[in-house]
């Protein structure tokens, strides 16, 4: 193998991984943003986790994370203070 072809594959693997970090990502913020929503019309995290088929417990996280942002933060600042270093797991 030479050395462009391991830096080509070093690159394919490096982009790879890239868009799977931003696809959980992704997945992660839209069910911020649908916690979000039902915790403004009033729903309980029981209720919010069976309509949109996730774990109470994580659920319960969510709402936890979004009270504690604050009214004036966004899905995103959301998702930072649930993943401080940038973690995605």
């Amino acid at each position: 193998m030479t050395i462009e072809q391991h830096d080509m594959d070093m690159q394919y693997i490096g982009e790879k991984r890239g868009r799977e970090i931003g696809e959980e990502i992704g997945r992660e913020m839209t069910v911020i943003s649908l916690v979000r929503r039902k915790m403004q019309k009033g729903f309980s995290a029981e209720q919010i986790a069976e309509d949109i088929l996730e774990d109470v417990a994580y659920v319960k996280a969510l709402v936890s994370a979004i009270n504690a942002c604050g009214p004036a933060s966004d899905d995103m600042d959301v998702y930072r203070y649930l993943h401080p270093e940038g973690d995605t797991n």
